[in-house]
């Protein structure tokens, strides 16, 4: 009966001890983490950072495209309005050159 009262004395030490382990190393484990959580924050701001400093020149690119865009849009209007006038104009004459036949073949 000795024994089993040294071990009821003693057990439960070693069990309080090992909790008392396993409670420092988990402390220990969730202080590492966080602290590589905050690097990882630092990181991800430092990367937002530098995206947001890109704004105002995707913002020029926008403009400057938009700009572009509409001009050769005017250009190639006025260059499809002059084609379409000259093909206009040509059967225009092709018509009044086919009526004019007309008409002399009617006096003949």
């Amino acid at each position: 009966m000795a024994v089993v009262d040294d071990l009821n004395k003693i057990l439960p030490l070693i069990i309080y001890v090992l909790l008392i382990v396993l409670i420092v190393v988990l402390i220990s484990f969730f202080i590492k983490a966080n602290k590589t959580i905050d690097k990882a924050n630092a990181v991800i701001d430092d990367a937002e950072k530098k995206l947001h400093s890109f704004d105002g020149i995707f913002g020029i690119v926008t403009a400057v495209d938009s700009r572009i865009s509409t001009s050769v849009g005017k250009i190639i209007g006025f260059f499809d309005g002059l084609v379409d006038k000259m093909f206009n104009k040509m059967k225009k004459k092709t018509i009044e050159d086919e009526e004019l036949d007309e008409l002399l073949k009617e006096e003949k």
